[in-house]
This record gives structure tokens, C-alpha cells and sequence, in this order.
């Protein structure tokens, strides 16, 4: 029996060897670049031998780094049976299927890495955003508060928390949670123009207009936060101002004139002799 035992010992550490050698060839062919051939090691390191975590989320990377969405979400989602926990593993996944279009899938995985581990913030605010974009904002609600609950200091989930509640039209809550939000990241543009869209649709115009002017400044080039803030400023009769603020939209690269022609709180506003000349080169 000693004698066999002595046998197999060698054996075992050629294995081990083998198996390290496999490994480094892997890691090095990845760190280079050369993610196809990496991809056939990591490959007969799994076929040869013991699965691992660490080796289906280095396929993974692999296959991502390739832009081959498909096969590395095979293996992100392998790397999760190894460990049904890890959150890297679970975020990449999402990533790659967000990336395919595969919403339903995306929403089912996150689901299930939910059962496992509860208290990961991020998962419950990516899978609230999937029900943002499915239009069910019940659920995105209620998802995005599970995930506050867990990171209460998140801005961002709070400021998306805000643009749910005004879907359903509930404005006065949509004005508590994005006054949290700004407050907690005062230099988030989505936090200042969700606030001021919640504002208009409590009939807050002056209010709205405040954060709305704050949410342009932070990003000029997006086209909304100018329309919204002219919609605010028309509301309160201040013609004049929304001239004013078109002109410096423009320029600021502003271009959406159409949409302004079609936003029916503007008509006093398009109606002004004064408006088409800003629409000139």
C-alpha cells in the first residue's frame, strides 16, 4: 500500500503541473491579446480538467474582448453555476445579453442571481431598468425601491426611481426621491431634469424651471432639457426668457426645431414673429 502510495504521488503532481502549465499558457495568450488561442487552452483546461469559476469567467472575457456576446454569456453563465454569487459574473451576463437584445433573458438571469444573493444593489437596478423599459413601472418601482433599500445612497437609482413614479403620474412622490438624488449628487443632469419634469407635472413651473436651466447647464447637448426648460418658462409667461434660452441653446449646438414646432405647450412660443429667426443658420 505505501508503495502505491509513492507511485501515485508523482502522478498527482505531474497533474498538478500539467494543469498550472495549461493555465499560464492561457493567461498569457489572453494578456497578449490573442484571444482565440487563449480561448483553446481555457477550453482544454476545462474539458481536461476540474471545472473552475475562475477558468468559464476567463472564457468569458475572452469571448467578450472578441465581441462574441453569444458565447460569452454561455460562459458568464457557467462561471455562475460555479459560484452562484458572483456579481461580476452576473453583471458581465447582463451586458452581453443587453448587447444581443435579449431583454427576457437578461431579466430571467437577474432574477435568479436574486434568489441567491439578495443584497446586491446594482442587480435589482439593472432589473428595475428592464421593467422601466417594458413599461411596467409598477414593478420597476417596487424594484428600484428593493435596491435603495440595500444601497440607500445611490443616486443614480434614485433619480431612475423618480422618472418611474412620474410614469405613473405620481409627482409629489417622483419630487421626494429626485430631491434626494440631487442632493446627494448635485452634479447628476438626469437627477436636475427628472426633478424638473416631476415639478411641471405637479404644476410647479418656477420650481421647474430652476432645476431644468440646472439640468442644461450640466449637459447642454441634450436636446429635451431645453424644450422642457422652455415649456417651464412659457408656462410662467416669460416669452421673452424661452427666446432667450433658445438662443443660447443654439449655441450650444441645439438643431431640434421640429420638435419644438410639435410640442404643444409651445405654441405661444413658435407663434412669436421672432422664433423662425432663430431657426436660421
Amino acid at each position: 500500500m505505501k508503495a502505491l502510495i509513492l507511485l501515485l504521488i508523482p502522478i498527482f503532481l505531474i497533474g498538478c503541473l500539467t494543469a498550472s502549465l495549461y493555465q499560464n499558457r492561457a493567461d498569457n495568450l489572453y494578456s497578449e491579446k490573442k484571444y482565440s488561442e487563449a480561448i483553446t487552452w481555457y477550453k482544454k483546461i476545462d474539458k481536461e480538467e476540474q471545472k473552475s469559476y475562475r477558468n468559464s469567467f476567463r472564457l468569458g472575457l475572452a469571448y467578450e474582448e472578441m465581441r462574441d456576446w453569444e458565447n460569452a454569456c454561455i460562459w458568464y453563465k457557467d462561471a455562475r453555476t460555479q459560484d452562484p454569487k458572483s456579481r461580476e459574473a452576473i453583471v458581465r451576463e447582463y451586458n452581453c445579453l443587453i448587447k444581443q437584445k435579449k431583454d427576457d433573458e437578461a431579466i430571467t438571469a437577474l432574477q435568479v442571481f436574486l434568489e441567491n444573493d439578495g443584497d446586491f444593489a446594482k442587480a435589482y437596478t439593472l432589473l428595475a431598468g428592464l421593467y422601466f423599459d417594458k413599461k411596467d413601472y409598477n414593478k420597476a418601482v417596487e424594484t428600484y425601491r428593493k435596491g435603495i433599500l440595500k444601497e440607500p445612497s445611490d443616486a443614480m437609482a434614485r433619480a431612475s426611481l423618480g422618472a418611474a413614479l412620474i410614469a405613473q403620474r405620481k409627482y409629489s412622490d417622483a419630487v421626494l426621491e429626485l430631491r434626494k438624488a440631487v442632493s446627494m449628487d448635485s452634479h447628476n443632469p438626469l437627477g436636475h431634469y427628472n426633478l424638473g419634469i416631476a415639478f411641471l407635472g405637479a404644476g410647479r413651473a418656477e420650481e421647474a424651471a430652476a432645476e431644468l436651466s440646472i439640468a442644461t447647464e450640466l449637459d447642454p447637448k441634450y436636446p429635451q432639457g431645453w424644450i422642457d426648460l422652455c415649456v417651464a418658462l412659457v408656462k410662467l409667461g416669460h416669452i421673452d426668457q424661452a427666446l432667450e434660452t433658445l438662443k443660447t441653446a443654439k449655441q450650444k449646438g441645439f438643431t431640434a426645431w421640429e420638435e419644438i414646432r410639435r410640442e404643444t405647450d409651445l405654441k405661444a412660443l413658435v407663434a412669436d414673429p421672432r422664433f423662425e429667426g432663430l431657426t436660421g443658420p
